[in-house]
């Protein structure tokens, strides 16, 4: 018989970190690239701007210890994330904007990354930071949701 998986406290908290870590430098990705960016680093309100919300509500699920909460956050979080990836910001973008430090995106085509250099190496970071921030999404929930009592 199997023994069911169980994420002690400290482990939940670990992942929530690295989705804290590895979010702020994809945001810092989204501001280098400009094309992705948005206030407070440029004059237009853009879905980069209400992805900000991110860090209160992973400071509150640090803070409020209730199961249901941090599952359903970090569970929104996830398709949140994964539906951006999919349908606004494919690996495929992140790369492409670096590769040829120019922005095919219908606000900012032709806009030079903030380098202002090409680099299909930044490219490949860029996606995998990308690729690896949703796989951490993914697994945040079912981490909450299989986390011991404390």
């Amino acid at each position: 018989m199997q023994k069911a998986i169980v994420f002690s406290h400290t482990q939940a908290l670990v992942f929530t970190g690295c989705m804290a870590v590895f979010g702020f430098v994809h945001h810092a990705d989204h501001v280098l690239r400009y094309d992705h960016s948005g206030w407070p680093f440029r004059p237009e309100v853009t879905p980069f701007t209400f992805s900000l919300v991110i860090y209160p509500l992973l400071i509150s699920i640090l803070v409020i210890r209730n199961k249901l909460y941090r599952v359903s956050v970090s569970a929104a979080f996830a398709l949140v994330l994964i539906g951006a990836h999919t349908f606004l910001e494919t690996p495929l973008d992140q790369f492409a904007t670096w590769a040829n430090n120019s922005s095919t995106f219908s606000h900012s085509v032709g806009h030079p990354n903030l380098l202002d250099i090409r680099s299909p190496a930044l490219g490949i970071i860029s996606a995998i930071l990308g690729m690896i921030l949703n796989v951490i999404a993914v697994v945040l929930p079912f981490v909450y949701w299989r986390e011991e009592k404390y």
